[in-house]
């Protein structure tokens, strides 16, 4: 079979040169997706007003295939080659049939780095054609949070501390980080941790009392804070909504951790993120 691309694009992990070629690029790939505004009345004020802690529009992308009439040797092993044309066409389209996110990923240049967006079709998907070879089928989807993230993800652990705790943390890629996962697990009873962006004096706090073996998570892809697996939304303290956005390629971003007692072990897991 004709392979029309060296770097393999999956959604939600099927190698989509299985299924059709012409693959190479899928409009919108790349770009930089346009600041988020509303042309909404503001006396004195030119332009377009900003919602507050919004910051990009979503990433839209068209993906536009043709769909192979054979399996996926390239082998035409039926009668009749529409055959092989439906089952391509029932495999793309229950790709698309989950009511969360899509994984779409795709392989860099060297072959070894990916880098994954999650997607959802925005409009109706369509397929045209007249005979086995010339069906297209076409998807525009759309991703709610539109950089790319790299993976794997990336894991800074600060184990047996107390509070005050300065400490760095590395961020790679050009686009910022906003979908970072926070855990602060107490290894000794303690109360009111709390962790801050030392530059923007950005902070969240969990203000109750903690003992051994507990655990807060700051999910901000989910936007939800748990204590022991159950949301607890009314102890969190902080100073800005869904505040930790961290800026792009920073070889060394200082965070602040403070507790009034207890020791505790933090770790920050997030994807470094492109345009």
């Amino acid at each position: 079979m004709t392979v029309t691309s060296q770097r393999p694009i999956l959604l939600a992990g099927v190698n989509l040169q299985t299924l059709g070629y012409n693959i190479e690029v899928i409009d919108g790939f790349y770009g930089r997706p346009g600041r988020r505004g509303k042309n909404r009345p503001t006396p004195y004020l030119d332009g377009a007003y900003s919602y507050t802690q919004k910051f990009y529009e979503p990433r839209r992308l068209f993906l536009r295939m043709g769909v192979y009439a054979t399996d996926a040797d390239g082998q035409v092993t039926h009668s009749d080659p529409f055959e092989h044309l439906y089952e391509n066409l029932d495999t793309l389209f229950g790709l698309f049939h989950s009511d969360d996110l899509i994984p779409l990923q795709r392989t860099m240049g060297d072959g070894a780095t990916i880098r994954q967006l999650d997607v959802e079709v925005l409009r109706d998907t369509t397929v045209t054609g007249s005979t086995p070879s010339s069906y297209k089928f076409v998807a525009e989807l759309q991703a709610p949070r539109p950089f790319w993230k790299q993976l794997p993800v990336v894991s800074t652990v600060e184990s047996g501390v107390t509070g005050p705790h300065a400490f760095n943390i590395a961020i790679g890629g050009n686009a910022p980080i906003g979908d970072a996962k926070i855990t602060i697990d107490c290894t000794s009873a303690g109360s009111n941790p709390s962790l801050e962006i030392a530059s923007s004096g950005v902070f969240v706090k969990y203000a109750s009392a903690m003992s051994p073996g507990d655990t807060v998570v700051l999910d901000l892809a989910e936007r939800s804070f748990t204590y022991n697996g159950a949301r607890a939304d009314a102890a969190i303290q902080r100073n800005r909504a869904w505040f930790l956005r961290f800026p792009p390629d920073v070889a060394s971003l200082g965070m602040a951790f403070d507790a009034d007692s207890g020791t505790y072990n933090v770790t920050i897991e997030r994807y470094n993120q492109w345009f």
